[in-house]
């Protein structure tokens, strides 16, 4: 994978997950992989990573990335887009609704040699869950 520039390792990410592929989306990350960003009780490294992985998979079998800004510098690529899906499994405790989604996300990786060594990240839990009807939008409450 050397040779790549960071930018088509977050573009290739996106292109695996949009194919279903979450062992082609999860090769693209080292084995020392850090998560600096990890969800409460989730795994370090890349064990961490594929539970988090399989659980979006398992609730939004149909999420898409889709990039809106991918921005370089050095070895540090930024990702901001938005992802689409619809809630067909488990999410977060909360059965399937059919509710479709779409949520923003922020990604900066660390790359080295072609793989993600570190993330930083951010996603829009509280929109998922409002859209969902898991959480009150507070925009709508009177």
């Amino acid at each position: 994978m050397s040779g790549h520039t960071s930018d088509s390792v977050a573009q290739r990410f996106a292109d695996e997950w949009n194919k279903g592929n979450l062992e082609g989306a999860i090769a693209l990350f080292d084995d020392n992989y850090v998560d600096h960003n990890p969800a409460p009780g989730q795994k370090p490294g890349k064990a961490g990573l594929r539970e988090s992985l399989e659980m979006f998979i398992t609730a939004f079998p149909d999420l898409k990335l889709e990039h809106a800004h991918v921005v370089m510098e050095g070895d540090r690529v930024a990702d901001h887009g938005i992802a689409r899906g619809t809630h067909r499994g488990n999410f977060l405790g909360i059965a399937p609704t059919g509710k479709p989604i779409e949520v923003s996300y922020t990604d900066i990786y660390r790359v080295k040699n072609g793989k993600i060594t570190e993330a930083w990240h951010i996603e829009d839990i509280p929109a998922v869950m409002q859209q969902i009807g898991a959480m009150p939008d507070p925009t709508k409450v009177h």
